[in-house]
């Protein structure tokens, strides 16, 4: 299992499917950095496909926290292996590297989908 020693040097991308009452299932476009737990979420689609998960690649390396901190760093999938080539040519320039590890994501989003249905559940 990796272990983090710094922010931003490892972050799991996923997208959380959950369903809406007009739309049927939507797709949120999340982060987690594994050092921190600090969540980026880059958008909300009805669809996650190759060029949506492309874009919200680009969307996290524009995030001001994201620029703010980063130097090298590895983003990190639960699946996609067959994105890597298109992955690493955005992220390879600003010194990102790419792996699939889903044990890794799964426990990194486990307990923020968690807290999510939860919040849906119980909303203030």
């Amino acid at each position: 299992m990796i272990t983090a020693t710094r922010p931003l040097e490892y972050i799991c991308l996923y997208q959380i499917e959950y369903p809406t009452r007009d739309k049927g299932d939507v797709y949120m476009f999340a982060a987690v950095d594994v050092f921190s737990e600090f969540l980026f979420v880059t958008g909300t689609e009805e669809s996650n496909n190759d060029q949506l998960i492309l874009k919200h690649v680009k969307l996290l390396l524009n995030d001001k926290n994201f620029k703010q901190h980063s130097n090298s760093f590895t983003l990190v999938f639960h699946k996609h292996s067959e994105l890597k080539k298109d992955i690493e040519a955005i992220i390879k320039p600003l010194g990102g590297n790419m792996i699939v590890d889903d044990p890794l994501v799964a426990k990194v989003f486990t307990p923020v989908i968690e807290h999510i249905f939860k919040s849906f559940a119980n909303p203030h």
